[in-house]
């Protein structure tokens, strides 16, 4: 038994003996001012029902001794899981009652003195006798204790019901396990779904009831909702049709609905303010549910081309930077969006909310293409688990369907996860923000390079899966004489050697307080010269979005009121 159990037992223990002998005490007090039975056969008579009671008693507690000894231990970790007082409480009294099976000398005292006759203590062991018999009933129907928080939740509605019932929660695995029976009665529809161990999802909304729809990928709410073709009706109404609320999904029966209004919700995020650079980038301020505040940003990257009647031949390309953090937890020197600290991750949900948002806002079509890059705000691999999850939503042909292919996850380097994106083989370009050549430097500007140094993540990105056509993106930020000469190309061309790599280079963007400064234009063409003459793909990235701080290194989480 844990060791908080066994001191809280031990305490009930002794409070339950301070009780006993008080109670003795008064009960000899009655026994002496009581009249003494008739005859001996009476006493005698008496002495033998509580004699045959003490050992019905003691058999019930030794065949019950094993039985309660493992229950007891697989209660464990159930019991500091059980909220219910009522249930705690008996529990405690069941363990309490075992404990003194321990301590043969209490127990013979006990036992002995329960047997001189009194009205309290026969209640008191009746109590113990049904707890006990309650607590051996519900293991062998349940076979495991784990199941004693059961909760039934029923919600009632003008026509219908929704029945929950938790069967466990397993707060360490981040896992929740549970049936959910939903009932839909309508004229023409008959609705009904179950849950089964769906990832855990962190809801942040006021109403703890509705969850983020978002959050879900199509073979998870296809698991919940059926009949399954309504799932893909769902999807296409939020991703493609770019509904704001359940009641525009006219191909759903009325009564479904009203029933998933109350059930889920799918407005993560609520836009703030936005700001148009003078290069056409727009970059959004998000308010998420918790009050928290993110930066994503839409970047023109080729404008629309038309013919001589105007008649559109090429849309605009556009590139939407996303968020996967509030604040970041990375630390880089020349970072803005690091001196806010980290606050949380982001969820799947609020991840593709950035995207949806944007594209619905911009009246983009669901099927015009967008290339996505996760360079906001935060450190992506740090919160591998809900980026590669909205990789899977972003990319479901019967939603935004942007191709894995045109998806780009930046990292600062984290060797392990890199690894494990690799396993995961989601087909996602990599981006590796290196911006030093020796690990000293790198550890100056990168203080992640000390957990990973360069070595580890050259050794990570060979051995990551690309696409036979695709190259692995090296981001190295020009910083003005600190990182910019010659040697350092040089040697960059050395770290590059045998791996199929783009280098993208990036003038620094100033942004308050920082100590560093921009190079010129002059030295940034030396350098992506150089590389070029040593056969490696370079190119200068154009800092859109300078004049709002919406360039890479600038987003930061801004008060409302502030830029």
């Amino acid at each position: 038994m844990s060791k908080d159990f066994k001191e809280k037992t031990v305490n009930l223990d002794q409070k339950n003996s301070k009780v006993l002998n008080v109670k003795d005490l008064n009960s000899r007090a009655k026994f002496k001012n009581t009249k003494k039975p008739k005859n001996s056969k009476e006493l005698n008579s008496n002495d033998f029902n509580l004699n045959a009671k003490l050992k019905n008693l003691q058999n019930l507690k030794e065949s019950n001794d094993l039985n309660l000894k493992s229950k007891i231990k697989n209660s464990e970790k159930t019991l500091a899981k059980i909220k219910d007082t009522k249930n705690v409480s008996n529990l405690k009294v069941a363990n309490a009652k075992l404990k003194q099976s321990d301590l043969k000398k209490n127990d013979t005292k006990a036992f002995s003195n329960l047997a001189k006759t009194s009205l309290q203590k026969q209640n008191l062991q009746e109590a113990n006798s049904q707890n006990l018999n309650s607590l051996n009933k519900t293991a062998l129907q349940k076979q495991d204790l784990k199941n004693a928080n059961s909760q039934i939740l029923n919600l009632k509605n003008q026509n219908s019901t929704i029945n929950f019932t938790a069967i466990s929660q397993d707060t360490s695995s981040q896992e929740i396990i549970s049936t959910s029976k939903f009932t839909a009665n309508s004229q023409n529809q008959n609705l009904s779904y179950t849950v089964k161990a769906l990832p855990k999802i962190q809801n942040l909304t006021k109403n703890p009831t509705r969850l983020n729809l978002l959050d879900f990928t199509k073979e998870e709410l296809e698991e919940i909702i059926s009949p399954r073709f309504r799932v893909k009706q769902i999807f296409e109404w939020i991703y493609q049709k770019y509904a704001d609320d359940f009641s525009q999904m006219s191909s759903l029966p009325r009564q479904m609905r009203e029933n998933l209004s109350e059930k889920f919700h799918f407005s993560p995020l609520q836009c703030m303010k936005f700001e148009q650079s003078a290069d056409k980038s727009i970059k959004y301020l998000f308010r998420l549910n918790d009050g928290l505040l993110i930066e994503s940003v839409l970047l023109p990257m080729k404008p629309e081309i038309l013919d001589e009647k105007g008649r559109v031949l090429k849309h605009t390309r556009y590139t939407i930077c996303i968020s996967s953090q509030v604040g970041c937890k990375s630390g880089c020197a020349f970072c803005l969006t690091a001196k806010g600290g980290f606050k949380r991750n982001l969820t799947a949900g609020e991840i593709v909310a950035q995207v949806l948002w944007i594209k619905k806002q911009n009246k983009l079509p669901y099927e015009r293409r967008v290339n996505l890059v996760y360079m906001g705000m935060g450190e992506p691999l740090d919160n591998l688990k809900n980026v590669a999850k909205a990789v899977r939503i972003l990319s479901d042909n019967s939603g935004l369907a942007i191709s894995v292919k045109r998806q780009t996850i930046s990292t600062s380097g984290l060797a392990r996860q890199i690894k494990e994106l690799g396993e995961l083989d989601l087909g996602v370009l990599l981006a590796i923000s290196l911006h030093a050549v020796n690990d000293k430097l790198r550890s100056e500007l990168m203080p992640i390079n000390k957990a990973y140094n360069i070595a580890a993540i050259m050794d990570a990105v060979r051995n990551f899966p690309i696409n036979a056509r695709k190259r692995v993106m090296f981001e190295y930020l020009l910083i003005d004489g600190v990182n910019d000469d010659l040697s350092q190309a040089r040697e960059l061309v050395r770290l590059l050697n045998g791996i199929k790599a783009k280098v993208n280079l990036i003038l620094f963007n100033p942004h308050e307080k920082s100590p560093y400064k921009r190079p010129s234009l002059e030295k940034a063409l030396s350098f992506q010269d150089f590389l070029s003459t040593k056969g490696i793909s370079c190119t200068i990235r154009q800092s859109k979005g300078l004049d709002i701080s919406a360039a890479c290194g600038q987003l930061k989480e801004r008060s409302i009121n502030n830029s």
